[in-house]
């Protein structure tokens, strides 16, 4: 029982690791992302100004149109991956606690890989205030996430382990489907 405690208490480092990598991730490509528009605001000139406000209407037409095709595949992509998972619950190829929680870790790559897809998908698509707010809604959901991973209840009763990994995966998974149907265009 010690070393299932060992374990699953590294697993929950590593956890912790690529989260906060994750998070520095976010913060470098936006700023790439930030020079590459100024870059391009610099091209346009004043001749083809005409055309160019048809072109961005078109675009914009486009862009709409796609973004709601993006937020539909996603919605179908994150309820694919749902079945999956659920079936992968369902129907474990090791059915020890330790199997379980293996299995759960393996599940919560899935998630995090998802959650980390769409959260660069709507980097690109909202304007800079909406991703300034959506950066401190995500840093908010972390402390929650890392609440979640903790080892004892608010009232300070043990959680098993294969609850915690289970409660973290349900957590995560509901914030991939709360940024697809929130923010996504």
């Amino acid at each position: 029982m010690k070393n299932n405690r060992k374990i699953l208490l590294g697993m929950l480092t590593v956890l912790l690791a690529i989260l906060v990598a994750c998070n520095s991730t976010d913060n470098s490509s936006s700023a790439s992302e930030n020079q590459s528009d100024n870059n391009d605001a610099a091209k346009v000139t004043k001749e083809d100004s005409a055309d160019t406000k048809n072109n961005e209407q078109d675009k914009e037409e486009d862009t709409a149109n796609s973004a709601k095709s993006t937020k539909e595949e996603y919605l179908k992509k994150l309820n694919e991956t749902k079945r999956e998972m659920e079936e992968q619950r369902n129907n474990p190829e090791d059915d020890s606690t330790f199997g379980l929680v293996l299995a759960e870790t393996d599940r919560f790559d899935v998630w995090e890989d998802l959650l980390n897809e769409v959260y660069g998908i709507l980097e690109k698509q909202l304007p800079a205030d909406e991703m300034e707010q959506l950066k401190q809604e995500q840093q908010e959901w972390r402390k929650q996430l890392l609440t979640t991973a903790k080892m004892t209840t608010p009232e300070g009763e043990t959680k098993d382990p294969l609850e915690r990994a289970r409660d973290v995966n349900d957590f995560t998974e509901e914030r991939a489907f709360e940024l697809v149907e929130k923010y996504m265009k």
